[in-house]
């Protein structure tokens, strides 16, 4: 079962799939940073429970056993989802920007992409 914050997560990146640097205000932003950061610390908490499986193997069996068992995770998971949290973060850092650039601007408007 997916966790309501992976699937925030997932909700955003199909948005900068299909508008590349979505026009999120200031507030926004900082939700979606507070997100990608709470990810990142979830997705390192498990591959260091894998890691730490691995460790505690009882023999060499074990442990490679446990070893191909983290390598899969690091391929299915792991890898998959810290891209799509790079691809978010190079949305929100193009948004800010836009966000620095619009505060700049005379004529006070808001850069949209």
């Amino acid at each position: 079962m997916l966790s309501h914050q992976y699937a925030q997560i997932a909700q955003v990146f199909r948005r900068v799939q299909r508008e590349c640097v979505p026009a999120w205000s200031r507030e926004e932003v900082k939700q979606i940073e507070q997100w990608v950061q709470a990810d990142k610390v979830a997705l390192c908490a498990e591959m260091d429970q894998h890691t730490s499986r691995v460790r505690s193997a009882a023999n060499v069996w074990e442990a490679q056993a446990r070893c191909r068992t983290a390598k899969q995770f690091a391929a299915d998971s792991y890898a998959p989802r810290m891209a799509m949290l790079e691809t978010i973060l190079d949305a929100v850092i193009d948004r800010l920007g836009y966000l620095g650039n619009s505060s700049n601007d005379d004529a006070g408007g808001d850069y949209a992409a």
